[in-house]
């Protein structure tokens, strides 16, 4: 079955089954029950910045099967208006009316009849006399409500009938039993599935409520934390007011002073304990005001609630803590012994401020896919072996040789299913492959040979002689055309390269072997416009050893030609 894909506001992707009949509305309000985007007004859907007309079906929307939609809120709600109908009967004739878009097909023809005299129950007659029996049907674009259910059951709103004009036709028409059944069972599938979404989008819409609750609460006890935490920072600093002496008395005070500061320092660490202790009071204050609010799921916890642990586990904690709570790790760092924090800078990372890559490798991969393809498109060494055709093979090989019976190539029928599998799968791949440029075609089908080092390359000349060499497979064809030239008797003479079945001329020099389909090896023919081309003399005495030993595989070496 045909569907579409939607992307939704929350990022998840929503699939929905349609027919050609389908109205983009439709789609649009099942999509908003199903992920909880109420109201349905709010959104509209859009492809690239093509925004859709709700009120047209799939079939005139240009819609392809697996089409990739997106809903977006819209900058304005749509507002439903009442619809122009113009009702063409059988006859010819028209009645006009405006309705509600939430009225029925069924409402419509008995508001029809009980305006006009003549059309008092005829519209929605049942003929039982004929057989099988006439009912009354309605047809709006190519779409038909067949049956009183059917009719009752559909909107002018399902129809993407929300505001505008509209003709529909109207007549009878003879429906079997058990076509009507259908119908009958389809209309009740279809308010099952309408009563199932709607419970959905219910729970969705609930869901969605807790969640705002919850965090306009968290935002609540955020700047209730903070205007505590704010309240605490600023507390009045305490004074002490101290009588005012004058300049001449106070070489007089000096040394009661110097007496008051032993006694001083003695009591100097009472002071900075109770001090201390007078700050940690203030700081629990808030977080005893966050526990005793008992919010479901949410755990408080302090520096004070690991004292207890060992210095392993208090190290383990105090590196989660500055992992998930970075303002923690500050606040408790103040708290931590000198040895500690001398401990920890050691161990601290150094900073990557002023880091900079070396120019030398400036805008080069450093992954070593450069380098590869660079290794790939290096010529190598041909290795040019150099076989006769017209040799004749060696009794050995010639009694190898059998021939096939008839039942080898009888297809039969496991070959039929695996050649209609084969013809599935190719037609799935050619449905779902996306949109290529040239040069990325051209570099996929080069991807798929790098992993081959050398690639082997025949070609066949007008005399039956064959040419081996090796290649990179992202070296351009003119390597392979400068290869045949050089191994040519005279080399002013023009040649072409092509591949058979079917022929195709080799034209484009700088296309690489891999694009033009010559990987991972290749039968190449020699085709001349003078005469027949021939090898040199040289060339061909100096390999024809090897040619008459290589001569005997040549028919059997299947794993060389694509």
């Amino acid at each position: 079955s045909a569907s579409v894909q939607v992307l939704c506001p929350n990022g998840r992707r929503q699939n929905v089954k349609i027919n050609p009949n389908t109205k983009l509305l439709q789609i649009l309000e099942e999509v908003c029950q199903r992920q909880g985007f109420v109201p349905p007004e709010d959104y509209k859907l859009v492809q690239g910045r093509k925004d859709f007309d709700l009120s047209l079906s799939v079939r005139y929307a240009s819609l392809p099967n697996n089409a990739k939609l997106e809903m977006v809120k819209s900058s304005s709600s749509r507002t439903e208006q009442e619809v122009i109908i113009a009702l063409q009967l059988a006859s010819g004739e028209r009645h006009q009316e405006q309705f509600k878009p939430s009225t029925s097909l069924w409402d419509i023809l008995m508001v029809f009849e009980s305006k006009i005299s003549k059309l008092d129950g005829v519209l929605t007659q049942v003929d039982t006399s004929h057989k099988p029996a006439l009912h009354p049907v309605c047809i709006y674009m190519r779409e038909e409500v067949i049956g009183e259910q059917a009719l009752k059951a559909m909107t002018l709103k399902k129809l993407a009938l929300t505001s505008g004009k509209a003709i529909i036709r109207h007549l009878h028409r003879s429906i079997d039993e058990g076509v009507l059944g259908e119908i009958v069972d389809k209309v009740e599938r279809d308010k099952q599935k309408q009563a199932k979404l709607e419970e959905i989008a219910l729970k969705r819409n609930e869901l969605r409520q807790m969640e705002e609750q919850s965090e306009a609460r968290c935002a609540n006890l955020d700047s209730l934390t903070s205007v505590r935490e704010i309240a605490t920072t600023h507390q009045p600093m305490d004074v002490d007011n101290q009588p005012e002496t004058n300049l001449a008395g106070v070489e007089h005070v000096t040394e009661p002073m110097l007496q008051e500061q032993g006694d001083d320092s003695r009591t100097a660490p009472q002071k900075s304990e109770s001090s201390s202790s007078r700050r940690q009071e203030q700081h629990s204050s808030p977080i005893e005001d966050l526990r005793n609010l008992n919010i479901p799921g949410v755990d408080i916890f302090t520096p004070d609630d690991f004292n207890d642990l060992t210095p392993q586990e208090q190290a383990i904690a105090q590196r989660l803590a500055a992992r998930f709570l970075p303002h923690l790790q500050a606040s408790t760092s103040s708290d931590q012994p000198e040895s500690e924090a001398a401990s920890r800078q050691d161990h601290t990372p150094a900073s990557f401020e002023n880091f900079r890559f070396p120019e030398s490798t400036k805008g080069q991969n450093l992954q070593g896919s450069e380098r590869e393809v660079s290794l790939l498109e290096t010529p190598c060494d041909r290795e040019t072996i150099l076989f006769d055709g017209n040799e004749p093979l060696s009794p050995e090989n010639t009694s190898q040789q059998t021939d096939l019976s008839d039942d080898f190539f009888e297809v039969t029928k496991n070959d039929v299913k695996t050649m209609y599998r084969d013809l599935q799968n190719a037609a799935r791949r050619f449905e779902d492959q996306p949109l290529l440029t040239s040069a990325m075609r051209a570099e996929r089908l080069e991807s798929m040979f790098d992993g081959y080092d050398r690639i082997v390359i025949r070609v066949q000349f007008p005399d039956r002689s064959v040419l081996q060499g090796l290649f990179r497979p992202r070296e351009p064809v003119s390597a392979l055309r400068s290869f045949v030239r050089e191994n040519m008797e005279n080399k002013n003479d023009k040649f072409y390269l092509y591949t058979t079945p079917p022929k195709q001329v080799l034209k484009d020099d700088k296309s690489s072997l891999a694009v033009s389909k010559l990987a991972p090896a290749a039968f190449v023919h020699c085709g001349c416009e003078t005469h027949r081309g021939e090898l040199q003399a040289d060339i061909f005495h100096r390999h024809i050893a090897v040619g008459f030993i290589l001569s005997d595989n040549l028919t059997g070496s299947t794993d060389l030609e694509p």
